[in-house]
């Protein structure tokens, strides 16, 4: 019994664990949204004769 139980300890632990990596996951490309959306509106303000050239 007491092994039935360290098993779903584990078990329950690693569902933790699971859910705090994605989490995680999702918190980093929220904020590489934002900062992406932030780049892009700072783009769109320069004026035309301001604009990168590509080379």
């Amino acid at each position: 019994m007491s092994a039935g139980v360290g098993l779903a300890v584990a078990v329950g632990l690693t569902g933790v664990l699971a859910i705090l990596v994605y989490v995680f996951i999702v918190a980093v490309w929220i904020s590489a949204l934002d900062s992406s959306i932030r780049v892009n509106r700072q783009e769109k303000v320069k004026p035309v004769g301001e604009k990168r050239q590509l080379t």
